[in-house]
C-alpha cells in the first residue's frame, strides 16, 4: 500500500514490518478503542512517474531502458502453470526477471527479510539496482511488495506496471510473450 500512497503524492508513509500479525506475536499492546485525530486536508498530487502502463512496457521491449521485475510465483512466470484468468496467456514479458514475493519474506519471523538478504535476492535474480527497475506481478498489487523491498535496500520510487500480467498477457502478441523450459 505504500506505493499507492506515494502514487497519489503522500510523502510521510510508514510500514509496519510484519503487520498486525507480527505485532501481536511479539506481545505488543492492541486496543479496541478508536483513536481521535484532528481532521486533515490532503491534496492529491499524482506522481505518474511511479506508474507504467502497457504502452510503456511495449516501448521498453525495444529500448530496454528499464529492468522489468515480476513478483509472480516462478511457475506462473515461466509459463508452466496456467494463469488464474483464462483470457491471459501463460509466460512473461521478454527479458523480465523473476523475484517471487515469497522470496522477500522471512516466514519464521513474519517480516520482510533483512537488507542483506534482500540484496542477495535481487543479485540472484540478476537485477542491477543501479539501473532503472519497474515492478509487476499478476494484477499490480504484489508488485507493490517488490517495490517496497527495493526501497528497503536503497532503491526508492520503483514504478509499478499497474495492469501487470493481467493486462499484458491479454494484449500482447504471441511473439511478445516468453516462456521458460
Amino acid at each position: 500500500m505504500k506505493w499507492l500512497f506515494q502514487l497519489y503524492g503522500h510523502e510521510r508513509i510508514s510500514v509496519l514490518d510484519g503487520g498486525l500479525l507480527r505485532w501481536k506475536l511479539k506481545g505488543l499492546p492492541v486496543t479496541t478503542e478508536r483513536p481521535s485525530y484532528p481532521r486533515g486536508r490532503f491534496e492529491v498530487k499524482m506522481k505518474k512517474e511511479l506508474m507504467r502502463i502497457y504502452d510503456d512496457v511495449v516501448a521498453n521491449l525495444h529500448n530496454g531502458t528499464e529492468q522489468l521485475v515480476d513478483a509472480r510465483e516462478e511457475d506462473c512466470f515461466a509459463g508452466r502453470e496456467p494463469q488464474k484468468n483464462t483470457n491471459v496467456k501463460a509466460g512473461h514479458v521478454p527479458g523480465a526477471k523473476n523475484i517471487p514475493l515469497e522470496s522477500l519474506i522471512d516466514m519464521k519471523h513474519c517480516a520482510m527479510k533483512s537488507q542483506e538478504e534482500l540484496l542477495n535476492v535481487f543479485k540472484a535474480a540478476q537485477v542491477d539496482l543501479s539501473k532503472p527497475v519497474v515492478s509487476m506481478c499478476q494484477t499490480g498489487m504484489t508488485a507493490c511488495g517488490l517495490a517496497l523491498a527495493a526501497d528497503v535496500v536503497g532503491k526508492p520510487n520503483v514504478p509499478v506496471y499497474y495492469g501487470s500480467w493481467t493486462d499484458y498477457g491479454q494484449r500482447a502478441a504471441e511473439h511478445e510473450v516468453e516462456k521458460d523450459d
